[in-house]
């Protein structure tokens, strides 16, 4: 592994935000705009009365229709709560759950991580959110409906009540978008070479999390899903939902065939079984039965898929024959633009 070209410095981690709403309401939180920022992590705690019978479960991830950051340039993050939480689980292990499921009244605390660097972006990619000269930079959440929330089982629940922290993480002693990377010194035998500059800025790149949503009623062969290119991609996870209901359930027998296709090459290809068997082996994670299956380049960037010469990747996936009649398919990239 390279030696990192960041020198050390305090990490620290800071309240910036708070917020609170209702189901269907937006919940805009301006974040602080000032230094390098890290992670944001996002602090949910939800209360729901009127049940005359207890949910049966909770799953954090359905109490948010779509989660967004918006500075200047648009959304750098998008995705409804179901893909970010399993996302940050997966890769940032950072979401804890607590509930109390119970009528006439239920409650769920839990955060989750959004991430602005990258795990292996230490080595000689770093890659983190410069705010200081944003006009505009938001935390922008959307509740979901009563009736299909992260309440999961229960009878009757109304006006849940939603109160969000949020709390950064940032590097106050180090700047951003400035400075080459290599400066040229004076090596011992006078000749002139070029080293890494450790007081270069370090937002080398911008880091982005965007969801595609995929739903049908057929089964076999479907239209390939657009992965945008001239990026590295360091995952794309897919979650997969029985909608016979009307609601997302999750359920492992969407999927059967997926090929990750780069032109006429396929990098990567298998069951979604076999992927859900990998993610668990490769990062100890459990997601058989979880609905949840990740194509994963891994946390070094020397090993993730490389699309920074091309416009753009498909996945291409098949729907089981044993498939429910109504289904939907999350399909969720993480990748490091503009190297």
């Amino acid at each position: 592994m390279a030696d990192s070209r960041i020198p050390f410095t305090p990490i620290v981690s800071l309240p910036v935000g708070i917020g609170s709403g209702t189901a269907g309401k937006e919940i805009r939180i301006r974040l602080n705009k000032d230094t390098l920022t890290l992670e944001q992590e996002i602090i949910v705690n939800v209360v729901q009365a009127g049940f005359t019978v207890a949910p049966a479960s909770v799953d954090p991830g359905k109490f948010f229709s779509s989660i967004a950051i918006e500075d200047d340039s648009g959304n750098e993050v998008f995705a409804s709560g179901l893909s970010l939480l399993e996302a940050s689980k997966y890769t940032e292990d950072s979401s804890s759950v607590r509930s109390t499921l119970a009528a006439p009244e239920s409650s769920c605390r839990f955060r989750f991580g959004i991430h602005h660097e990258n795990d292996g972006a230490m080595h000689s990619l770093f890659t983190a959110k410069e705010t200081a000269d944003l006009s505009k930079y938001e935390l922008v959440l959307i509740p979901a409906a009563d009736n299909d929330n992260g309440f999961v089982g229960g009878t009757g629940g109304a006006a849940a009540a939603y109160d969000v922290r949020v709390n950064a993480k940032k590097m106050p002693g180090v700047s951003g978008l400035g400075g080459s990377m290599t400066r040229l010194s004076v090596a011992g035998d006078g000749s002139v070479v070029e080293v890494p500059n450790e007081h270069a800025g370090v937002a080398t790149a911008r880091h982005r999390q965007k969801e595609q949503v995929e739903k049908g009623t057929t089964t076999g062969e479907q239209t390939p899903v657009r992965i945008a290119g001239k990026n590295l991609t360091r995952f794309v996870q897919m979650i997969t939902g029985d909608m016979t209901s009307g609601k997302f359930v999750r359920s492992d027998n969407i999927i059967k065939n997926i090929r990750l296709m780069v032109g006429d090459e396929v990098k990567k290809a298998g069951q979604f079984i076999d992927f859900q068997e990998e993610n668990e082996s490769k990062r100890g994670k459990v997601r058989i039965g979880s609905g949840v299956a990740t194509i994963d380049f891994g946390d070094d960037e020397r090993g993730w898929l490389d699309l920074s010469k091309v416009n753009e990747a498909f996945v291409e996936y098949d729907i089981d024959t044993a498939a429910p009649a109504s289904w939907k398919v999350l399909f969720f990239v993480d990748s490091t633009h503009k190297l």
